[in-house]
Order: structure tokens, then sequence, then C-alpha cells
């Protein structure tokens, strides 16, 4: 079950991870097999066309590093420590960070990078279905429809691009650096602007895991999501499979579902009376600001968050 994130600043810095979780990271990490990806140069940067969840960077032994602080990412792109806005290792005490400088990281086997210009997103295919309007197996748990061809483009944004009626604000990521190679460990963005768009929502009878009572979720019509930069939370062949079980609603879609705040503490400003509060779902056009965007190798905080500009019942 994948669930969105609820309510931090997408730009703070997570709490340090546990030695546990980091060791569980680096294992899978270092374990990773499958297809080279092919590149290809774009505007902005290098386009990754992927076809499966893992990526190797086995097919670029071809790229010539100028540098001893270039390395490889995971997708085959150079990564320049010179240009990290930070680097850190696992201190001493195994629970925390120690900051570092490029002359210490690249004496390391184990060491984080971030950078803050930029990060990778892929485009939806712009498919969802939900177990409202759509037939649900309950006994294998899929969503009884034809799976169509999941093939994703992953590519490189930046401060300052623009999708649709979005710009990106802020952006991150961050790099858990195992042996001389770069895997992608945290991806965060935000856009200004203002994006309107269809789907079923409710607010949260009683808390429950990630969400508290009163909490607005929203279950985006993927067809209406047009190009705005998704993070694949889900993996590359998600379908028929559930994506998000909401109040019992079960959700299939590469796009996560959006958590909007609290109904009794956000939104005294505007009108959300077409909001259900007993926890069933309605279908509305909405439009949203503040759209923020999370992911998280571990699995412990991914989604997307936004506020409400208006809300109408369709």
């Amino acid at each position: 079950m994948q669930v969105c994130y609820k309510g931090e600043t997408i730009m703070k810095k997570l709490l340090p991870l546990f030695l546990t979780t980091v060791m569980l990271i680096s294992i899978t990490a270092c374990n990773e097999t499958g297809n080279a990806s092919d590149t290809e140069e774009t505007t902005n940067a290098t386009t990754i066309t992927t076809t499966s969840d893992e990526t190797t960077i086995s097919s670029v032994d071809s790229i010539e590093l100028n540098s001893k602080y270039e390395i490889l990412n995971l997708y085959g792109d150079i990564v320049d420590l010179q240009d990290a806005d930070s680097l850190w290792r696992i201190s001493d005490d195994r629970f925390g960070f120690t900051s570092i400088s490029k002359e210490e990281a690249i004496e390391l086997d184990i060491y984080f990078a971030r950078f803050i210009n930029y990060t990778y997103m892929d485009k939806s295919i712009g498919i969802s279905y939900n177990s409202l309007t759509d037939s649900y197996d309950k006994e294998r748990k899929v969503f009884d429809v034809d799976v169509p061809e999941q093939k994703y483009e992953r590519f490189k944004i930046f401060t300052g691009d623009i999708f649709e009626t979005l710009t990106v604000k802020e952006v991150f990521i961050e790099y858990q650096v195992l042996n001389g190679v770069a895997y992608p460990n945290e991806l965060s963005v935000a856009f200004s602007g203002d994006l309107t768009i269809t789907g079923y929502i409710t607010s949260i009878l009683e808390t429950e895991l990630l969400y508290g009572k009163g909490d607005i979720v929203f279950l985006p019509n993927a067809n209406t999501w047009g190009d705005v930069p998704i993070f694949l939370n889900h993996g590359n062949d998600w379908l028929p499979k559930v994506t998000a079980i909401i109040e019992e609603v079960h959700y299939s879609s590469d796009i996560s579902p959006v958590w909007l705040g609290n109904i009794d503490e956000e939104y005294g400003d505007i009108d959300i009376d077409d909001i259900p509060r007993d926890s069933s779902f309605k279908l509305v056009e909405i439009t949203i600001t503040n759209l923020e965007m999370h992911m998280h190798f571990s699995g412990s905080s991914d989604g997307y968050s936004g506020k409400i500009l208006n809300v109408s019942l369709l």
C-alpha cells in the first residue's frame, strides 16, 4: 500500500535515519541489477528510458570522468562533487551525520551528497483507476482492466522549469554514494502556480497511519494531470495493482494521492463545504496551489501535498 506523505515542509531535511535503515538501503542499492538505460540529450539534460524497476550503469563505460571529484549516478549521468551543496557521512555514534569536505568524501566508501538545483522525474502515462467507478477484483487485489504499456522516460528538471501552469520553485536530489556510484536516496520538488484537475476527494474520519482525523485526501484523475512531472513511487509496472487505499477505496495510478491539509484547521478563507466529512468520496474539479512532491527510497516519506484554492462538485 502506498499512502501520501503528510505534512512537513518539503525542503526540510529529514531527521537522521537509524543505521539499520541506512545499511538496508546500502545493501539493496549494491545488489541492484538490470538492463542499462539508453541516454539522449534533451534541452536541459539527459533522458533515460526505463522499462523495469531496475537500472544500472553498465552501458556507460565510454563516459570519461575528468576529475577525481566526478562520479556516475545510477542513471548514467556524471555527478560532480564540487557542485554539491552539502556532503556528509554517518557519524561515529552511528545515529547521526557528520559534515565532510569533498576531499574527505572521495576517500570514503559510503557517504551522502545533496544538490539543490535539480532532480529526476517522470511523465505520467495519464491512467488511473479507483474502486468507486472501475472493476476491482477483491480476491486478487487488482483492477480488472487491460494493462497498457508502462514505459517511462526519466528526465532532469531544474529550478525555473515550467510545466503547464506550474513553475519549479525549489528542488533537490540527495544521493547515497556507495563505492563511487551515486544512488538516489531522496528526491523533492516544490512548484509555484496553480493546477486545475479532476478527481475524488474525501476527509479522513478517524486518525490512521499517516493521516489524522479531518485530513483531506485527493485521488487525481490522471487523464487531467497533463505534463506536470511525477515521482514514480510505485515502480514501472504498477498496473493493475493497487497503489493506495484511502478509507477503503482502492486506487491505482502512477500519480500519488495528494494531501491537502485538514478540513477543520486550514480553510477558513475558502468554501470547502463540498468536501465530505463522513469518509465518502465526491467527484470534484479542484484548483491546487503550493504543490509539492517528495520521494524517499527507504519508503519512509513518499507523496504529494498542496493547498486548495477552489473546489466544486462535478
